[in-house]
């Protein structure tokens, strides 16, 4: 079988079933439609089909929005019906450092790598979402959000800082929302803006440029 590691970047693995590249965040083969979860190793996460056949196809993890004089982030799911705005909360940052390091301590771990562990606490939530019905990742916070996919007019990258990092603005009935995502940071998911077009694209989208 394929090796296929959740959360890294799978464009360098190819479809068991058509040979065709797999991109980095997606669920599925966007070639032939086979399941990435169907390809991977035994003990991986697969992913969820919510009541009425939505399964996400994708995330652009730790995405960045202006709020004011600060920033918020926030994990974008892309479903066949929906983007979903996850926010990444200090809260549950913290009580994912305290998972790791209760985790690490008990492997018998020593103090450097408890600390370590608590560090990068976080950088992954995102893998979370891949697994999650649609319903319960937008439940998960009271400021998370959903826009229907058939409400989007557009969403356009703009990488002209030699691609780092890309903004990505979605124009939709209710307004429009610019965010900031960078392939190059940890817990990126290493999404590039390339993939984020073609998540979109397979959500259809009516315009991605």
């Amino acid at each position: 079988m394929v090796d296929i590691e959740i959360g890294v970047n799978i464009g360098r693995k190819r479809c068991k079933k058509c040979g065709a590249p797999l991109r980095s965040g997606f669920r599925a083969c966007e070639k032939c439609g086979q399941p990435v979860n169907e390809q991977a190793v035994e003990g991986q996460q697969t992913a969820s089909v919510s009541e009425g056949g939505e399964v996400v196809i994708g995330v652009i993890a730790n995405a960045t929005q202006a709020r004011g004089l600060g920033r918020k982030s926030y994990n974008l799911v892309i479903t066949n019906r929906r983007l979903i705005g996850a926010e990444l909360t200090s809260k549950m940052i913290a009580g994912e450092a305290e998972r790791v390091a209760r985790e690490a301590k008990a492997r018998g771990e020593g103090l450097m790598a408890q600390m370590s562990k608590r560090a990068f606490a976080g950088i992954n939530l995102y893998e979370r979402y891949y697994s999650m019905p649609a319903e319960a990742i937008i439940a998960e916070n009271k400021d998370n959000w959903a826009i229907p996919i058939e409400q989007i007019e557009s969403c356009d990258m703009d990488e002209s800082d030699n691609g780092y990092p890309t903004q990505l603005t979605v124009r939709w009935e209710g307004g429009k929302n610019t965010f900031s995502f960078d392939p190059k940071v940890l817990g990126s998911g290493r999404v590039s803006a390339d993939d984020a077009k073609a998540m979109l694209s397979q959500a259809r989208v009516k315009k991605v440029k």
